[in-house]
């Protein structure tokens, strides 16, 4: 999970869901309203992803985005290159597609929130105290 992440998500659920696929890897998605900035997948009907694209140019309103939580087998490891950088999102998960290796996506619901950047903290921030103050409220 990057640390740059605020989310409510049922992670017991994504594992469940990696561990019944038998998949090498998962990757929780989600939708957002504005998914400029967001890597992007397109499942098929088993959850398979077959398309990712990380980051890509404009902004996509009918596609999952990557939440930054992953659930992987321990032999991902024999994937990553030693001394030297190798990202996920942009060299792990597109070279699993193109070796066609099992690579599965679960949608999941909830509230998430990148809180990377001032801005994203600020909303994060803003919704948590809406929606805390509000449930103590009941």
């Amino acid at each position: 999970m990057q640390g740059d992440t605020f989310t409510n998500f049922a992670l017991n659920e994504i594992i469940s869901f990696h561990r019944e696929k038998k998949t090498l890897a998962t990757i929780a998605l989600t939708y957002i309203q504005n998914q400029k900035g967001y890597g992007i997948a397109i499942v098929d009907r088993n959850k398979r992803i077959k398309q990712f694209k990380e980051k890509p140019a404009g902004s996509f309103s009918k596609f999952l985005v990557n939440s930054g939580i992953y659930v992987l087998q321990r032999s991902i490891l024999n994937y990553i290159p030693e001394n030297r950088a190798f990202d996920f999102s942009r060299d792990l998960f597109p070279m699993l597609l193109r070796k066609k290796l099992p690579l599965h996506g679960i949608e999941i619901d909830g509230y998430w929130f990148d809180i990377g950047t001032p801005e994203s903290y600020k909303n994060a921030k803003e919704y948590a105290q809406k929606y805390f103050t509000t449930k103590s409220n009941m």
